[in-house]
C-alpha cells in the first residue's frame, strides 16, 4: 500500500495523475475524493434534485438521498494510473456515521478518467449529502503497487465513467400525457448517454481560444506559449541545430515571470516534496547543452500537468452547470416532475376517498331505508372502524410521500 509520501512520488514520477490535485485531500495512506452534482437514484431512475443553501460562507449545494436507495455519483477528480498501480475505495467515517454505506469497488491498472461511485442509504430516513465540501466528501482511494506490472492488452474493459451502466436504470416519465415533461425527460437521457458520456471519456476540450474568459484565461495563454517555445527549442537542440549566440548560454526560462509561472504549477509544488524536485536553471553553457533535454522535458511535463488540471476544472464546471439545468431546484424538468408527482398523489388520494364517501353514504342510506337494528350497526362499526383507520393512514402516507 502506498503512503502519502509514496503518492507524492508516484505523481512526480508520472505513474499517478490526479486532476485537480489538492494537498488537503491527502491522508496518511490515501487520497480523499469528491463528487460532482451528478446524483442518480437507482430506485427512482432519475437525477436527484440539487438543492442550494446560502450561508455566510457562500452557497452550498446538496442532494437528499432517499431511504433504502442507492445513488450513483461521479468523482470530481480525474484519476490516471499506470500498469504498476491498482487501487481500492473505502468509505469515509463521516459518511458511515450518517448511516450511509459505500459499496467498495476497485481501480484497475491503466485506468484513466472520472470514477463512478455508489452510495447506499440502508436506513428508512432521508439523508442530506453535501456536494460542496473541502478535503473530499465521499470516499478515500488507497493505491497499491503491484509486484509485477500488468502487461498485454485488455487490462480492463471499462468505459471511462461507466455511463453504459446507467442505461438500464433510467425510469420512464411519470406521464405520457404531458408532452413537455416527456420531452425534457428524454433530453436528460440523451444528454447523459451523449454529451455527458463524451465528457467523462475526455472527448471535450476546454483550452481552446473560444472559451469564455475566466480566472484561468491569462494563465492558460502563458502556459501554452511557454510549452510551445520549450517544445520547439527542445527539438532544435536534439537535432543539434540550436545556436547559442553572443551571450554564450542557453536560457530555458527567459525571465522571472516564466520562473514564477512554473513555480506556481501544481506538479512543480508536488515535485518539491518528492525525492527529485524540479530545479530552476538560469542558464546552460554551450558545452553542457547536451544535458538540457531532461530539464526541458521536466518543465514541459509540469506545464502539461497544469494545463490538463485547468482543462478538467473547466470540464467539471461545465458538467455541474449542465446537470443543474436538468436537476437544479429551478430547472424545468424538476418543476414538471413535481407537477406530475403532485397530480398523481392527488389522484391516489381523492379516488379512494371519494369511493369511501360513496360507500358511507350508501350504508347510511341503507340504515335509514331498512331500519337496521342497533346490534347490526354496532357490529358493522366494529368491522368498519379499523378498515377506515387503515384507509386514512394510507391516504396520509400517499399525500406526504415526495416525488
Amino acid at each position: 500500500m502506498l503512503s502519502r509520501d509514496d503518492l507524492i512520488n508516484a505523481i512526480a514520477d508520472g505513474k499517478l495523475k490526479i486532476y485537480p490535485f489538492e494537498a488537503a485531500n491527502l491522508t496518511g495512506i490515501g487520497y480523499n475524493l469528491s463528487t460532482t452534482c451528478f446524483a442518480f437514484s437507482i430506485n427512482r431512475g432519475i437525477l436527484l434534485t440539487v438543492h442550494q443553501q446560502t450561508t455566510n460562507e457562500g452557497v452550498n449545494r446538496y442532494v437528499v438521498i432517499p431511504g433504502n436507495d442507492t445513488v450513483l455519483f461521479f468523482s470530481k477528480e480525474y484519476v490516471e494510473v499506470d500498469r504498476s498501480l491498482a487501487g481500492t475505495f473505502h468509505a469515509k467515517v463521516t459518511r458511515v456515521c450518517q448511516g450511509l454505506g459505500h459499496i467498495s469497488t476497485t481501480l484497475d491498472p491503466a485506468w484513466k478518467g472520472q470514477l463512478i461511485v455508489s452510495i447506499n442509504n440502508p436506513t428508512a430516513k432521508e439523508i442530506r449529502f453535501d456536494l460542496d465540501t473541502d478535503s473530499g466528501n465521499i470516499m478515500t482511494m488507497l493505491l497499491h503497487k503491484l509486484d509485477t506490472a500488468v502487461t498485454g492488452d485488455h487490462v480492463h474493459n471499462n468505459n471511462q465513467g461507466r455511463c453504459d451502466l446507467l442505461l438500464e436504470h433510467f425510469s420512464k416519465p411519470l406521464s405520457n400525457k404531458n408532452k413537455e415533461y416527456q420531452s425534457k425527460h428524454l433530453q436528460l437521457e440523451s444528454f447523459v448517454i451523449g454529451e455527458f458520456a463524451d465528457s467523462l471519456n475526455g472527448y471535450d476540450e476546454f483550452l481552446n481560444s473560444d472559451q469564455p474568459p475566466d480566472k484561468y484565461t491569462q494563465k492558460v495563454s502563458q502556459l501554452i506559449e511557454l510549452k510551445n517555445r520549450l517544445t520547439s527549442e527542445r527539438r532544435i537542440i536534439q537535432e543539434d541545430r540550436y545556436t547559442i549566440g553572443s551571450h554564450g548560454a542557453y536560457h530555458c526560462l527567459r525571465n522571472e515571470g516564466e520562473k514564477e509561472l512554473l513555480q506556481n504549477c501544481t506538479l512543480f509544488q508536488i515535485c518539491s516534496k518528492a525525492h527529485e524536485p524540479v530545479r530552476l536553471i538560469d542558464e546552460i553553457k554551450k558545452e553542457e547543452l547536451y544535458t538540457v533535454d531532461s530539464v526541458i522535458e521536466k518543465y514541459i511535463n509540469v506545464v502539461d500537468y497544469e494545463l490538463k488540471t485547468i482543462n478538467h476544472i473547466r470540464r467539471i464546471g461545465w458538467q455541474n452547470k449542465k446537470i443543474e439545468q436538468f436537476a437544479g431546484e429551478a430547472s424545468p424538468l424538476v418543476r414538471l416532475r413535481q407537477q406530475e408527482s403532485n397530480r398523481i398523489r392527488l389522484r391516489n388520494f381523492l379516488v379512494p376517498l371519494i369511493g369511501m364517501l360513496i360507500f358511507v353514504v350508501v350504508v347510511f342510506f341503507g340504515v335509514w331505508k331498512f331500519n337496521v337494528s342497533s346490534d347490526v350497526l354496532s357490529f358493522s362499526a366494529t368491522i368498519a372502524a379499523p378498515l377506515l383507520t387503515l384507509a386514512v393512514q394510507f391516504w396520509y402516507n400517499t399525500w406526504k410521500k415526495k416525488e
